[in-house]
């Protein structure tokens, strides 16, 4: 019956649990089942669709349930990929009797706080015990390949600022709290720029959808670290290139942990992409109601399926939840990115990093 299929794990997993998708499983958008099966809700593991989960309070991945939905082939890949990973990472190399001592980590952060970047999806921040004057508000990002090179791709600077929230939308200059500085700026879409002696801050522009408005970006109570991005990147070396340039936009900051997720990707991909920015210094995001903290990468459509399609999986496989398409003729052709409405039928929207799988290491 199955003779000449089980070729891989994928096969070997369908024909023991849907025999009758065996012969389809080479066949990455082959649906093994959807939302009208029982199996959809039940096998959690294998909504890999961004409409399919969000991200808690907590950083944990949830997963809705009674909505409609459809389990491809390459979902299954991926998730027993990953099955397959854990159990390498977890299997037993030393035995010993008597001896529930563990070895630590190894660290490799001199002088300055570093991101970890691996082909392989996973990013480790390594902090050292001392760190050298001059660098208490920078950090290294460093690229591992598959063959093991490690790539110094960038040094930034780091702060902090309020975390802001959501803006929301008024049609005349919010009066709320008292006005510390009300200034006209020249930044893409945004005009003018107010600060509130609460922390909050209204942004005046031209909005590509609802036209000339004030967006109010409330300050929270804790604090969100916010790193400047590098005016580009152009980094080609041993088959690795991380490489992007940005497009009349000011948003030039964005989470220190989103960035090394953006970092991956782009390795990723291998692409040299256009970035419409992510957010200001403040947290606060013009025209964007939603790009506030830092939390989401803005980047222009290259324009061919399959090179847009593997940008859309390497932000994905680097842990952004939140992937967002246009809904043209063009963006149709795209897989597993969420409905962002015509909004994005210029740029694919990538958000809502994962910071909670960042492994910290501090030198002991």
């Amino acid at each position: 019956m199955y003779k000449n299929l089980l070729k891989n794990r994928t096969a070997l997993y369908l024909a023991v649990n849907y025999p009758n998708s065996t012969a389809h499983a080479s066949e990455k958008n082959y649906v093994v089942y959807d939302s009208t099966k029982d199996a959809y809700d039940d096998n959690s593991m294998f909504k890999r669709e961004t409409h399919e989960f969000w991200i808690d309070k907590n950083g944990k991945k949830q997963f809705y349930k009674g909505k409609e939905g459809k389990s491809y082939v390459w979902e299954f890949e991926e998730a027993l990929k990953e099955v397959e990973e854990l159990g390498r990472s977890n299997k037993t190399k030393t035995f010993t009797c008597g001896n529930n001592s563990t070895k630590s980590d190894n660290i490799n952060a001199k002088d300055i706080v570093t991101y970890h970047i691996y082909h392989d999806n996973k990013i480790e921040k390594h902090i050292p015990k001392k760190i050298k004057e001059g660098n208490e508000t920078r950090y290294k990002y460093v690229y591992h390949d598959s063959i093991g090179n490690e790539h110094e791709i960038t040094t930034v600077d780091w702060h902090t600022t309020k975390e802001k929230g959501v803006g929301q939308v008024y049609n005349t200059k919010p009066t709320h709290s008292k006005v510390l500085s009300d200034q006209y700026v020249s930044e893409g879409n945004t005009s003018r720029r107010v600060k509130y002696e609460n922390g909050d801050i209204a942004e005046y522009g031209t909005h590509p959808k609802k036209g000339i408005i004030w967006l109010l970006y409330k300050a929270g109570k804790n604090n969100v670290e916010l790193i400047k991005m590098p005016d580009s990147l152009n980094y080609k070396k041993d088959g690795v290139s991380i490489a992007y340039s940005f497009s009349k936009t000011q948003r030039r900051y964005t989470g220190a942990d989103s960035f090394a997720g953006f970092i991956g990707y782009l390795a990723k991909s291998g692409y040299k992409l256009t970035t419409t920015g992510s957010c200001f210094s403040e947290g606060s995001s013009f025209p964007s109601q939603e790009h506030c903290n830092g939390r989401s990468v803005d980047t222009l459509y290259l324009g061919i399926v399959e090179q847009d399609q593997k940008v859309i999986d390497s932000a994905i496989f680097f842990h952004f939840t939140e992937v967002l398409k246009g809904i043209n003729e063009y963006c149709q052709k795209l897989k597993r990115a969420g409905n962002g409405g015509s909004l994005h039928n210029s740029h694919l929207h990538s958000g809502n990093f994962n910071s909670s799988v960042i492994k910290t290491i501090k030198e002991k």
